[in-house]
């Protein structure tokens, strides 16, 4: 059964809206018109396959999306294969791979007899109409995920991976090219996967964080790769603004300043009520020159305690208007970062010195495979061939073949 033409009408307009395209510009892309471009957004002409096809390409979408029955016949593979544009050749074996063991994982819950999980929730929102609506929508979701998870107005995010498995999601980590920032997946196969890069961590955290947003609002598309070229897409836009607001929170980073004894304006009127004489009383004080700038170690302190990157710590306090557009200038110059690395690394852990990655995928994902292929050996609903499959597919060091089934039969 195809989707009705009034549906498929408005599925292209949002698509094209959401890429910040006119209809003009849209419609000279592809080799068409402005008006057959405008009709056929009005369901008032059906769109010819080819011109759905570069339609679906022009937006960076599977055209497999523009079908309302798509995902029941789909096999994920073969999703990922109509979305050639914007994954790079060179990224789908490791991409597969991550697939591989979420299919493995989700099968192992079916033999468990555990509901399939339903993902994040979804908040049904409006399309922002400019990037003003997508900040806000970003922004105040986060407030309310926040408020949901139990996390409050400030508390930082202890590990952001294991908060979105909590909620229903899988996370991958890959060695990601300079053209891709990040994957966001939902297909009954293999469930809702984000997966970002493996650079730093706390570019890990903001990028899974963003691909959680995307589950959060877009959880209709099934497929979302993050460009740096349709990085000023809307939904990319309140991705990146959710993100923010929920690893760096407002009053977080206000009550952080204020620690350091900075924040304060350079000026600031006293006044206190005198009781007995019944006036008011009156000064200023000043505050000495420079001591309220925040510097790049400051910045990289405030930084450490989120667990957020540098730089998006910087673009984070001049969002709120705590830094002057000068100062965020020279707080991202080559010297200031370079010299905000050297302060970080100082203090690092080992475990913030170096990102986690296990042969492409997050050891998180990893891991809950082996537990729940231990437990359904357990339970003797699986095989020793079946576990030792399971482990060569894991390709974990020191984990064998021998090894799983050694620590299966201690769970009897």
């Amino acid at each position: 059964m195809g989707i009705d033409r009034e549906a498929l009408a408005r599925m292209l307009r949002e698509a094209r809206e959401n890429h910040g395209l006119s209809q003009e510009a849209a419609a000279k892309r592809v080799g068409l018109s402005r008006t057959v471009l405008a009709q056929i957004e009005l369901g008032n002409r059906p769109v010819a396959p080819d011109e759905l096809s570069k339609l679906a390409t022009l937006y960076q979408r599977p055209v497999a999306d523009f079908s309302a029955d798509a995902e029941q016949h789909d096999d994920v593979r073969a999703m990922l294969s109509t979305y050639g544009l914007a994954i790079p050749a060179r990224l789908k074996p490791a991409l597969e791979s991550i697939v591989s063991l979420c299919e493995e994982a989700v099968a192992l819950e079916g033999v468990l007899g555990r509901s399939p999980r339903t993902g994040p929730p979804h908040y049904d929102l409006p399309k922002p109409r400019n990037t003003a609506d997508a900040i806000v929508q970003g922004e105040q979701v986060a407030a309310q995920e926040r408020r949901r998870l139990g996390l409050g107005a400030g508390s930082p995010v202890d590990s952001v991976s294991e908060l979105l498995a909590s909620q229903g999601a899988r996370v991958g980590i890959l060695e990601l090219p300079d053209d891709v920032v990040g994957i966001y997946l939902r297909h009954g196969a293999v469930g809702s996967l984000v997966i970002t890069g493996s650079n730093d961590v706390g570019s890990q955290r903001w990028g899974l964080l963003h691909g959680y947003a995307l589950a959060l609002f877009d959880w209709e598309r099934r497929l979302v790769v993050t460009t740096p070229v349709d990085s000023d897409e809307l939904i990319q836009i309140r991705a990146n603004a959710f993100a923010a607001a929920f690893l760096l929170p407002q009053s977080a980073i206000e009550t952080e300043i204020a620690v350091l004894d900075k924040g304060r304006p350079s000026r600031r009127a006293l006044a206190v009520f005198g009781y007995a004489a019944e006036e008011l009383l009156e000064t200023e004080v000043r505050s000495a020159p420079g001591s309220q700038t925040l510097s790049c170690h400051d910045v990289a302190s405030i930084a450490r305690r989120f667990g957020a990157s540098y730089g998006a710590t910087v673009y984070r306090l001049r969002a709120l208007d705590l830094i002057s557009k000068t100062e965020t200038e020279e707080l991202l110059t080559r010297e200031k970062q370079h010299a905000a690395a050297a302060y970080t690394r100082l203090f690092a852990t080992t475990a913030e010195r170096e990102p986690r990655h296990s042969t492409g995928a997050e050891i998180e994902l990893k891991r809950e495979i082996a537990h729940l292929a231990i437990e359904a050996y357990r339970r003797r609903l699986t095989s020793k061939s079946d576990l030792s499959a399971v482990a060569l597919k894991l390709h974990l060091s020191g984990l064998t073949p021998t090894k799983l089934l050694e620590l299966a039969e201690a769970a009897r």
